[in-house]
């Protein structure tokens, strides 16, 4: 019987206003090197509509090198932390598209410097994604996105295995870095989720601005 390749996605949401294809190239290569089969999302190809077929397309691996908050913006200037973890597309927003899921919450704006953008979290996760992930370990490397564990919770019930996070804002040179050496640990030295995690760490720290680490559920 023919067995089935192994399947990866790097989703760079990040790319639509920070590039760093050497990055995306070095951990497409480790992959490749490891026996996937690679696709790559950039910039406004990560859309609402991608991270709800994320489960069906049945991913060994993904690797979202995205922005992610937990703050959410009050108005006039007052934000609140501890909210849900929201993950960014690259589709900007519009108060017309997917109004029902606004309605009920499971995507909305989300403004950084760079515009605004729609944002999924747990909720989009749980009532809005289609299918189930294999098994899948997913690395959502943006700011606070194991700061509480409500994605990753989400995630998990819908299949993956594990969810590698940041526990606190991290800045972009910082995550960059971690994404590499983490790429290397798992897929070229082979190392178990956990080991390559802690041995990631060990390389290059905690962020300096934040301390934040990089952390695995479950």
């Amino acid at each position: 019987m023919r067995t089935r390749q192994k399947t990866a996605a790097i989703l760079d949401q990040v790319a639509a206003y920070n590039i760093n294809q050497k990055l995306i190239e070095e951990v497409r290569d480790c992959l490749v090197g490891a026996g996937y089969r690679v696709e790559v999302f950039s910039g406004v190809q990560v859309t609402v509509d991608l991270y709800r077929k994320l489960p069906s397309r049945e991913y060994d691996v993904i690797i979202l090198r995205v922005h992610s908050t937990s703050t959410v913006d009050l108005g006039q200037g007052r934000t609140a932390s501890g909210a849900p973890v929201v993950l960014l597309t690259g589709e900007p927003y519009s108060s017309l598209s997917y109004p029902y899921e606004q309605t009920m919450g499971r995507v909305r704006a989300v403004k950084i410097d760079a515009g605004t953008f729609f944002g999924v979290g747990p909720d989009f996760v749980t009532a809005s994604m289609e299918g189930t992930f294999p098994g899948t370990l997913i690395v959502v490397a943006g700011c606070e996105s194991m700061v509480n564990k409500d994605l990753a919770k989400a995630l998990t019930a819908r299949g993956a295995s594990r969810v590698v996070g940041w526990t606190n804002s991290v800045t972009l040179d910082h995550n960059d870095k971690a994404i590499a050496s983490l790429a290397r640990n798992l897929f070229k030295k082979g190392l178990q989720v956990l080991d390559a995690v802690q041995v990631t760490m060990n390389e290059i720290g905690k962020d300096p601005d934040s301390q934040a680490s990089l952390v695995c559920y479950p």
